[in-house]
């Protein structure tokens, strides 16, 4: 199986590259709300497998085969698997408690009330839409998981401590 150690951490492959298609368009609001910052898309919808429910840290990356701009994307990664190793450029570090969900009912299906500015979900509006650009624009994105097991107890909040180390030691550009 595929793998890239990011730290001390050995992340499997997942998903990739992420097959996606257009969504439809968000229709307008009945109650008049506004949208916030990333609420105009476009988005794109994705699934992962739904096995994928333990808690851990997880990446994205893309295969991108020209630099946009060296120094913000100084952390290439080594894919390390039984073929030929590549490289990929880290951009977005997460955590959550349950993989699958994270993905298919969060950063793969963006809803009406993920793009309004009160109650809306901006980081998986933003998520999504770099996706749909990253992938529209011919470039294969990979999801990568580190599975927390004695996380279960311990909650997001724990993950989070675990990643910080990570996301301070290298650039990801899709992380505010």
């Amino acid at each position: 199986m595929p793998h890239v150690v990011v730290g001390h951490y050995d992340f499997e492959l997942v998903c990739g590259p992420i097959g996606w298609k257009i969504a439809p368009p968000i229709p307008p609001n009945p109650m008049g709300h506004g949208l916030h910052t990333y609420g105009g898309g476009p988005f794109c919808s994705f699934r992962i497998h739904s096995n994928y429910t333990c808690p851990g840290m997880y990446i994205l990356t893309s295969d991108r085969k020209y630099p946009v701009c060296p120094k913000n994307y100084v952390n290439p990664l080594v894919v390390k698997s039984r073929v030929v190793p590549r490289q990929v450029f880290g951009m977005y570090i997460g955590v959550c408690t349950n993989l699958s969900d994270r993905f298919n009912a969060g950063f793969g299906c963006i809803s009406p009330s993920d793009v309004l500015a009160v109650g809306g979900r901006q980081t998986m509006c933003r998520i999504n839409n770099l996706i749909h650009d990253e992938v529209g624009g011919g470039n294969a994105v990979e999801l990568w998981f580190y599975p927390w097991v004695s996380a279960e107890s311990e909650g997001e909040e724990f993950l989070e401590k675990q990643k910080e180390p990570l996301r301070r030691g290298f650039l990801w550009p899709w992380n505010k």
